[in-house]
């Protein structure tokens, strides 16, 4: 069949990859004679190959999935269950967890449009003739109803550098690979961590956490070695997309949590490049904005603010006191004498970023959880504006 210009399309394979631990993903490939010419052909074509029919059916021919491709997930958790269980055992179904399609197009023809990013590749040659360029785009397409992310990977080949096991071809793919192992950890790293029946101090749960995230942090570098800080950080914001608002939440479970020093670090660590990634996935609009995004002015606080200048003065004692405060955590990091030491340097850093954003319900929460060693810490080597908040609050 023809769709779009593109000529015959064909099926290359249907795959099923498993990492060992927990994720897994069903992989279709599918090629086009033609590349497509502009960004808008390929969305096209993605939108039809995902509305297209798709049958699920187990080895004994009966049919527990019939319907369009993109809703196909539906049928993931049943697959993936009967794959992994005993005959005649139960199949436990309701604990696989499917996320939505996710698309991938590569090609050897740049497909470009206004928010395209640009990554430049050492080509094969010793003079700068051979280097390239690859292109890249994540963004989101509809097809029945159904959001999917759409991620492309395209080069501007030239006759000697196109085709498979080329210099672009090895790009691309190192791109991709990177790119879909980074997002299939990080979102099992958020399933796990909000899951209410996960118990996070169990160390079947560490030995993952620790696992996941050694693998983050290889993707992370991998990606980071081509100067694909864009797709790193589109890696990191996913976290956010699945559980919006959760971050401080996690923190302080892990925090006040038994979990194994190294692995709260880790888990940590990972939450602060959450936080700092600079891509902002919007759920609500369906895209992906690259940079930062403000959407009015949110001023959080006690007491009468009207008027700007006092909206000003309010911030301006958050961040002071957010000074200080990361100042006297530094100070309890040091008391090595006590056992939660760098828990408690985690809270006070913690209720600091939130004084500094303006958000005191949140900081006041965090204080709420120190141990009693630690507010003492904070009223004798804080500031005085400090002292006065921490006793206002607790005594």
């Amino acid at each position: 069949m023809d769709r779009h210009g593109l000529g015959r399309v064909r099926l290359v394979r249907k795959a099923c990859y498993f990492d060992g631990l927990l994720n897994g993903r069903f992989e279709v490939l599918i090629s086009t004679e033609n590349d497509p010419k502009t960004y808008a052909a390929a969305e096209r074509f993605v939108g039809d190959m995902l509305s297209a029919t798709l049958h699920v059916r187990d080895g004994s021919g009966e049919t527990f999935y019939s319907g369009a491709l993109v809703r196909g997930t539906r049928a993931v958790p049943l697959i993936w269950s009967r794959a992994l269980t005993l005959h005649g055992s139960e199949l436990h179904s309701d604990a696989v967890m499917a996320r939505r399609c996710l698309c991938v197009i590569e090609s050897d023809s740049p497909i470009k449009s206004a928010r395209t990013a640009t990554l430049p590749f050492k080509g094969p040659g010793d003079d700068w003739a051979s280097d390239f360029n690859v292109y890249v785009q994540v963004d989101r397409v509809t097809a029945v109803n159904q959001s999917v992310e759409l991620c492309t990977f395209t080069t501007h080949a030239t006759t000697w550098n196109q085709g498979r096991y080329s210099a672009s071809w090895s790009a691309t793919r190192y791109l991709r690979t990177y790119t879909f192992r980074m997002l299939q950890d990080i979102e099992a790293m958020s399933q796990l961590l909000l899951h209410e029946d996960i118990d996070l101090e169990d160390d079947r749960v560490q030995l993952i956490f620790n696992a996941y995230t050694r693998h983050v942090l290889r993707s992370h570098l991998k990606l980071s070695q081509k100067s694909a800080e864009y797709l790193v950080e589109m890696g990191y914001a996913a976290f956010e997309s699945l559980h919006p608002g959760e971050l401080e939440t996690l923190r302080v479970r892990i925090v006040t949590s038994s979990v194994r020093p190294q692995v709260a670090k880790k888990l940590l660590n990972m939450l602060d490049e959450v936080r700092n990634a600079k891509t902002i996935v919007n759920v609500e609009r369906q895209e992906i904005i690259m940079g930062d995004k403000f959407e009015g002015n949110t001023i959080s606080g006690t007491g009468n603010v009207i008027g700007c200048g006092n909206v000003v003065s309010v911030h301006q004692q958050g961040k002071e006191l957010a000074v200080s405060l990361a100042a006297v955590a530094k100070l309890m990091r040091e008391k090595t004498e006590y056992d939660d030491a760098e828990t408690q340097a985690t809270l006070a850093e913690t209720a600091a970023e939130k004084l500094k954003d303006g958000d005191e319900k949140t900081a006041t929460t965090l204080l709420g959880t120190m141990a009693s060693w630690s507010l003492d810490l904070i009223k004798t080597a804080g500031t005085a504006a400090l002292t006065a908040f921490v006793k206002a609050k607790f005594g």
